[in-house]
């Protein structure tokens, strides 16, 4: 029976226009499938746990209970993690373990590594630097040592949460090293080999319930080396071969997801194929993907949710 009531949550605290476009739209896409949905943000399923028991507020609990499933478009995973201990089961887009997965960069990497005995999914050579505490910093830096030894400049310097690639620099010795590391001031991160043949450019492609259904191919802007398209890169539609979209779907299948959008670089240059997973979205944003490719990710995606929910 198709779901006939569905929740969707957004970050009250991130209401930009980039966000609510999107929300907007899964809104107007279960509509379109006679599916009665509502935003709400993530403050509305505030958790507690008052005498011994989790509960949200009496309004939030009626809303839940009624509900068929949730969409969360969001990377609140302590509300989410309530969400899956709430008294009545709720089927939740994606799973709140997918999505924290997908959010931690280094954490992504090691859930594709945990995939390696089955089948080996080729990434980018990446060390994920030690674990301090904002007030303390990093002492000793000693052990830039084998990653200068490993990957050789330019490295790739990333923080392991952050989007559009705003948490993300390109250095190119120790001096600015030290300095990227210093500034983020004990954040995680990681470094990873920076894939020369790529060019600045990669390929998008998003994936749902197994399967790719469309794909862009991204380039930086001048003097960047980030495809981001938010960051004033350029997309095209892409015909993605048969072995990029395996690689797309095996990863997004590592990770859990029942829909994400895989990032891919060409390790041999844009005239062969993209073989190399660079990162995983939950939460990929698909307004660009379906104005570049013409493909209704949205409208797939509710689709999606009615085959899975019973």
């Amino acid at each position: 029976m198709k779901p006939g009531i569905g929740i969707i949550i957004y970050n009250k605290f991130l209401n930009t226009r980039k966000f609510s476009e999107h929300v907007a739209c899964l809104l107007d896409a279960c509509r379109k499938k006679g599916i009665d949905a509502k935003a709400y943000g993530n403050d509305f399923f505030m958790p507690a746990f008052i005498d011994g028991r989790l509960r949200f507020s009496d309004m939030a609990e009626e809303v839940l209970l009624k509900s068929d499933f949730v969409i969360c478009f969001d990377k609140d995973i302590r509300t989410g993690r309530a969400l899956e201990s709430f008294k009545k089961p709720l089927r939740i887009f994606n799973t709140i373990s997918s999505i924290a997965w997908s959010d931690d960069k280094a954490m992504t990497y090691l859930k594709l590594l945990n995939n390696w005995k089955d089948e080996r999914l080729p990434v980018i050579d990446t060390f994920i630097l030690p674990m301090t505490y904002e007030n303390i910093g990093y002492t000793d830096m000693s052990f830039i040592d084998d990653i200068e030894d490993k990957l050789h400049y330019p490295v790739v310097l990333k923080e392991c949460f952050g989007s559009f690639g705003a948490q993300v620099y390109l250095v190119r010795d120790r001096e600015e090293f030290t300095y990227r590391i210093r500034s983020c001031k004990g954040r995680p991160m990681i470094a990873q080999r920076y894939i020369e043949a790529s060019e600045g450019t990669d390929i998008r492609i998003e994936v749902i319930g197994d399967r790719a259904v469309c794909a862009m191919k991204r380039t930086a802007p001048p003097g960047d080396f980030r495809s981001n398209v938010t960051n004033g890169g350029t997309c095209e539609a892409y015909k993605a071969d048969g072995s990029e979209k395996a690689l797309a779907v095996s990863a997004v299948r590592a990770l859990g997801l029942d829909f994400g959008g895989v990032d891919l670089m060409f390790s041999h240059g844009p005239s062969a194929p993209a073989d190399t997973i660079c990162e995983i979205n939950s939460n990929a944003h698909f307004v660009n993907i379906t104005e570049c490719t013409g493909v209704d990710v949205c409208d797939l995606i509710v689709d999606h949710i009615i085959r899975n929910v019973t």
